[in-house]
């Protein structure tokens, strides 16, 4: 490193610290600074502060898709994955946290834990009921040219895909591209525009791709998915589903033959004096969505179905 940037850290011939400030530590975290620093080690200055602001932001809004997918197992949907560093491993994570299971499908072998610094993950993943999948045998090293197929397992796994974020030129692409020759519905969760990381998931909504501002958002789109499949929850997934209060009727004299959105039967609510929220409203039409009392339309609108 340049000298004149004067860096409080000694690097080892390993790539890792010798001595660590404090506070880069606590802004960032020990393992971004590793990163950064085997990027140091291979490719120079510039890629250090590179993979150091890039890890540093994925840390930073770690809480985004760690809420998304803890959540959402928590309703017993599985969260399928790469396994890879960042929003894969963060989500990954966060799923048997909350009860739930995930599948890691990897680009090399299922006894290759790749990268080698998710292994806790990789092992948790296991012991909580999840699995580990590959289309390649054990013992194949992780190659390039696998994880396009990778992309493709994940895609026809899943039933709805996130991207929660992505840059306008990035590997996520393949996988979106899959999930909709598959006829998979997907959904973006929306970004500033000045954030590099959140180009790819605007141009999805720009495009046509569902927006995603909170788990119920997904969880509606699967009620419609699994409604068309003649599909619906078991009493231990009702169970499981973290919805507060419990569905009423009342909701449903809100409904008719006219489409109508969330916001629409809220207002109507409020009008009539039901002390709801917007979110306890959606909670409870995804719940009346899954037990075939109300169906979706055309995205966001509901109605009552045989009207």
């Amino acid at each position: 490193i340049d000298e004149k940037m004067q860096p409080d850290v000694a690097i080892l011939d390993s790539g890792l610290l010798k001595q660590l400030p404090k506070s880069l530590i606590a802004d960032t975290g020990f393992d971004v600074l590793c990163h950064a620093l085997e990027a140091f080690v291979a490719n120079g200055a510039s890629a250090f502060t590179d993979a150091l602001a890039r890890d540093a932001f994925t840390v930073a809004y770690a809480h985004l898709p760690a809420s998304f997918a803890g959540q959402l197992a928590g309703c017993g949907i599985q969260i399928i994955s790469g396994m890879a560093r960042g929003i894969d491993g963060i989500s990954q994570q966060a799923a048997p946290l909350e009860g739930g299971h995930t599948w890691a499908v990897l680009g090399c072998g299922v006894d290759i834990c790749y990268p080698a610094s998710n292994k806790k993950l990789y092992e948790r993943i296991l012991e909580s009921g999840g699995g580990i999948l590959s289309v390649v045998p054990p013992g194949t090293e992780p190659m390039k040219r696998l994880f396009p197929e990778r992309n493709r397992i994940v895609a026809g796994l899943c039933d709805v895909l996130l991207v929660v974020e992505a840059r306008q030129k990035s590997g996520t692409w393949i996988t979106v591209d899959m999930a909709l020759e598959q006829g998979k519905s997907v959904y973006a969760i929306p970004g500033r525009l000045t954030d590099r990381l959140s180009d790819g998931c605007n141009m999805l909504i720009r495009q046509g791709a569902g927006i995603a501002l909170s788990p119920e958002d997904v969880l509606a789109e699967i009620a419609v998915l699994w409604n068309r499949k003649g599909q619906k929850y078991s009493s231990e997934k009702q169970d499981k589903m973290q919805i507060k209060g419990n569905i009423t009727r009342d909701i449903l004299k809100y409904l008719d033959y006219r489409p109508k959105t969330v916001d629409e039967i809220w207002t109507e609510m409020l009008s009539k004096g039901e002390g709801k929220t917007l979110p306890e409203v959606l909670n409870e039409l995804v719940e009346a969505c899954m037990q075939g009392e109300v169906a979706q339309v055309a995205g966001s609108y509901f109605i009552k179905p045989g009207l």
